[in-house]
Parts: C-alpha cells; structure tokens; sequence
C-alpha cells in the first residue's frame, strides 16, 4: 500500500514537471513565431516583434496571389524600409540576395535588386486582419503582382515566402 503512494506521488510529480515543461517551452515558441530577425552579411542581428514593425512607415498592396482567389489587401513594412531600419542600405552594391527562412524552414534566396524595384511588402495583415500563422504569418513577403506583368510568371511564386522568421543578407 505504501510502495503504491510513494509510485502514485512519483508519477504525479513527473506528470507535473511534464505540464510545466511544456507550458514554458510553449510560451517560448510563441515568443519566437511572434519575431522576425534580419541578419547583416557582417553578422549583426536585429529582431522584431510585430509592435516593432508597427513603428515602421506602413503601406498597403492590393494584389493577386497564387494561393488565394480574387484580389487581396494586404498591409505592412515595405521590405526597404525594414532592411534600412536594420543598417542596411536597400541600394547598396554589397548585396546579392537576400535569403528568406520560414518557420517550416523553407528556405528561398531572393535577388537583392527584388527589394527596391518591385517594393517587396512584408505583410503583417490581409485584408485588415493580421496574419496568423494558419494563414502564412505572422509575416508573409508579398510581391505586387497586378502591378508588374513579369511577376505573374510561376517562376516568381517561390518568392513569396511566408511564415517568415529570418531574413539574410548574402554578400557579393
């Protein structure tokens, strides 16, 4: 009888250690859906949360996609302000791509000229609604495709990364 409390007291107590394990490892996987890092060719890291990019110069695009019907709103940082904010000049000849990672580690190297000439959007929200992760956010880069009829190619659509967690800039 007492070998059966002590087995029972055991098992509750690792049952317990269990919950609050994966209670805190949740918390921190939130944490980090919720963040978008870019990362300098020199190294250098600056992260974002969705408040941070909020405090960014804000624009909107009205476009078509692949995986969605009819045309969309979506709204968020322009992908050159956001590198600019990060040190990095949108301009600069030092860049060749730029290598987006999402959180199911797809992993897409974007030309660097993408950024200035078809003012790459990284959405926060479509259609008014901010974007979640069921529904490719927190962050999705969205090119605007009605406006530019070389991006209604396929070749394009791998692009558009979404559930995006990290940007990185790739030196000449």
């Amino acid at each position: 009888m007492l070998n059966q409390r002590v087995t029972t007291g055991i098992i509750s107590i690792a049952f317990a250690a269990c919950v609050i394990l994966l209670a805190f490892q949740s918390t921190v996987l939130a944490s980090k859906i919720g963040e978008l890092r870019v990362v300098g060719s020199d190294g250098k890291i600056v992260t974002y949360s969705s408040h941070d990019l909020a405090k960014l110069p804000q624009h909107t695009l009205t476009t078509h996609t692949a995986w969605t019907s009819g045309s969309h709103e979506f709204a968020g940082v322009r992908l050159a302000d956001l590198l600019k904010a990060s040190g990095i000049e949108p301009k600069a000849k030092d860049y060749s791509h730029v290598i987006a990672s999402a959180l199911n580690d797809y992993v897409i190297d974007i030309p660097f000229e993408d950024v200035a000439k078809y003012d790459v959007l990284v959405a926060t929200s479509m259609d008014g609604r901010p974007l979640t992760v069921r529904d490719k956010g927190p962050y999705w880069l969205v090119y605007p495709r009605d406006q530019f009829e070389e991006l209604r190619d396929p070749r394009f659509d791998n692009r558009w990364a979404w559930q995006l967690k990290e940007l990185r800039m790739k030196s000449r």
